[in-house]
């Protein structure tokens, strides 16, 4: 990186390693340098957009995510991304706007459903959470948390049993999984 500053891959590369090592105050430190220095890539963009969406700084979050969108529109992560910081803010207009844009491209994608059928939800609309939330599971079976939840405060027990199960099953031992997993399983007993 002192013989070539301004390479993105450079960025890309060591900041995998950063982030595989669990160095966040790095990896952010490397990104913002990458930015001062003029590096103009979407992917850097939106990562410095996670990493300030996971401190819960979600105006800078918000900054870096445009920006991102920007460059590169068809970055449905990003986007993704934006429309929960939106969300967050309280721009729950925004967030939808974002979200449906993502769906009318024709792309079948998961994130979005599930967080459109959050939406919903806050919206007090049930029915179109639970199509949301159902699109979100058909399409990643990682998404049934929310359509379990919905079907365990509806009283539909083997409903909501289900979609315990299949959230369980596929998740499997996923590290990022570990923190949920007792909630879920004492979710699931709950509905027995």
């Amino acid at each position: 990186m002192a013989q070539d500053p301004t390479n993105p891959t450079l960025y890309n590369n060591l900041g995998n390693l950063y982030m595989e090592a669990g160095r966040p105050g790095e990896l952010m430190k490397l990104y913002q340098d990458g930015v001062n220095k003029g590096i103009r890539a979407a992917w850097l963009y939106s990562r410095l957009g996670q990493l300030y969406l996971r401190q819960g700084n979600q105006g800078n979050a918000i900054t870096f995510f445009e920006a991102a969108a920007q460059m590169n529109a068809s970055d449905y992560d990003s986007l993704q991304n934006l429309a929960v910081a939106y969300k967050q803010t309280g721009r729950i207009d925004d967030a939808e706007a974002i979200l449906r844009m993502i769906l009318k491209s024709g792309e079948e994608y998961a994130p979005a459903y599930n967080e459109l059928g959050m939406i919903c939800y806050q919206k007090g609309d049930r029915a179109a959470a639970q199509g949301y939330f159902e699109k979100a599971a058909r399409l990643d079976p990682s998404y049934h948390l929310n359509l379990a939840r919905l079907h365990k405060m509806a009283g539909e027990n083997a409903r909501a049993r289900a979609s315990f199960e299949a959230f369980l099953a596929a998740k499997g031992s996923a590290p990022e999984f570990q923190a949920v997993a007792p909630q879920v399983r004492r979710e699931l007993e709950a509905v027995k």
